[in-house]
Order: structure tokens, then C-alpha cells, then sequence
């Protein structure tokens, strides 16, 4: 599995599923616009204890969240459906 140097990060790791359902606007968006239910996208949190896929998203979507994402002009690559992404702290206003 892929892991992330820890001395690199500035900012949030986010496995594949928390980033994609985060940058379509949550579960149901999510759901919605790849036309599953939203317990099956749920799930893709989950564990695999829990009965998820451990943050990972299913290869046979993979083609279309990214046809959707670049349709949308979503900031989603190949990558970050695999690997998942770190997002960037944001600066706090003082």
C-alpha cells in the first residue's frame, strides 16, 4: 500500500474516498451523480472491519468520476483516486 512521508505533510491526508466525497459535496452529491446509493458510497469510509473498502474507491468508477470530475472542472486526478490527496492547510486569519 502507498504511504505517505510524514515529514512532507502540510496539511490533511485524506484517503481517496473522504477526498472525492468531500470535493463533490458529500455523500449523496456524490451518490447522485454516479447513480449509486448513498449507503454504497458511505461505505467506501468505512473499514474493512466496518464492511467498507477502507477509503478506497471501486476501479470500475474510476473512469467515470473522472469524466464527471473534468465535465464539472473538479479538481480530481487519476491519483488522487488511488492515492488520495493532502489538503493544504488553510491560513487562519488572526
Amino acid at each position: 500500500m502507498f504511504a505517505l512521508p510524514s515529514h512532507n505533510i502540510q496539511g490533511e491526508y485524506m484517503k481517496p474516498a473522504e477526498y472525492l466525497i468531500s470535493t463533490m459535496g458529500g455523500v449523496r452529491p456524490t451518490a447522485r451523480a454516479l447513480g449509486r446509493a448513498p449507503s454504497t458510497v458511505s461505505k467506501w469510509r468505512k473499514s474493512r472491519k466496518e464492511g467498507g473498502t477502507g477509503g478506497q474507491i471501486p476501479t470500475m468508477l474510476q473512469p467515470k468520476i473522472l469524466k464527471l470530475a473534468a465535465k464539472k472542472k473538479l479538481p480530481i486526478t487519476a491519483r488522487d483516486l488511488i492515492y488520495g490527496r493532502v489538503r493544504k492547510k488553510s491560513k487562519s486569519k488572526k
